[in-house]
């Protein structure tokens, strides 16, 4: 992709690389704390004070530590990564999880249309790409070579 005469790669990032960000340093199940509850300034979720049932437009809702928006609780985002039911076979490097026949992708980050307990760092889902949903979406991630 070529914007203003310079050449970046984009690209879906890995499962790895998009916890990373999600989690922004923390340790915690949602980068605001434990509890789903009290990110209402940061996700767009059923419940809080403005009135979930569609995406909010991005920056609607305050960034995670690191500056990131959206990452929980908008929109599912689509990672590079096949789904398989555990991290057996995910790389060490962060790479994406790629296997032979792969029949579905995984999604990340919940949205305003699940319950608060999906909506964490951690919980993560399969879905066929052929699939389109309101409540689904992507980011992308740009390869930088030092």
């Amino acid at each position: 992709m070529n914007f203003f005469g310079r050449h970046h790669d984009y690209r879906l990032p890995s499962e790895a690389e998009w916890e990373y960000a999600a989690r922004a340093g923390t340790k915690t199940p949602f980068y605001w704390g434990e509890r789903a509850e009290d990110g209402c300034d940061y996700e767009n979720a059923a419940g809080c004070r403005t009135s979930a049932g569609s995406t909010a437009v991005v920056g609607s809702y305050k960034p995670n530590p690191w500056g990131f928006y959206d990452m929980l609780g908008n929109v599912w985002q689509w990672v590079e990564d096949c789904y398989v039911s555990n991290y057996d076979v995910a790389p060490k490097d962060g790479n994406a999880v790629t296997i032979k026949d792969c029949n579905s992708r995984v999604v990340r980050g919940g949205s305003w249309y699940t319950s608060p307990r999906l909506r964490s760092a951690a919980f993560r889902i399969g879905y066929t790409p052929d699939i389109r949903y309101r409540d689904v979406g992507f980011r992308v991630a740009r390869t930088v070579v030092p």
